[in-house]
């Protein structure tokens, strides 16, 4: 596997609320492949790359949002936290896993999960 670190990438998760600076009746989901879960990309990254693959050790920011409340439940730009690491292909929820795939460096992106592909109908852990 190669190590691809994406700190800052990932502005969140899931889209619940007007995230600030960002006109969200502009932005144009595309569908994942294999999924329920939709991404808008919020900055182009590098069009070089790398990309995120299968395999591939990341480490992103990221925010989650409840869908219905708009309430924040976490992120790892809170006091204390830091960026989060996993490994590409199943390290982290479908949802996460499957819209951060093809995400170039630098890249952000806002992804809208449904609760089957998250953390189901309970919520956050």
């Amino acid at each position: 596997w190669r190590f691809v670190a994406f700190a800052g990438c990932l502005a969140t998760f899931t889209a619940a609320r007007d995230i600030e600076g960002v006109d969200r009746s502009k932005l144009e989901w595309q569908s994942v492949p294999d999924a329920k879960t939709t991404y808008a990309i919020l900055q182009p990254g590098k069009p070089e790359g790398p990309f995120i693959e299968v395999g591939d050790k990341v480490k992103v920011h990221a925010t989650g949002y409840v869908v219905n409340t708009g309430q924040k439940f976490w992120s790892t730009k809170d006091k204390g936290q830091k960026p989060f690491e996993y490994t590409a292909g199943g390290g982290v929820i479908k949802g996460w896993d499957l819209g951060s795939r093809g995400m170039a460096r630098k890249e952000t992106r806002l992804l809208r999960i449904p609760a089957e592909e998250g953390y189901g109908s309970p919520g956050f852990p």
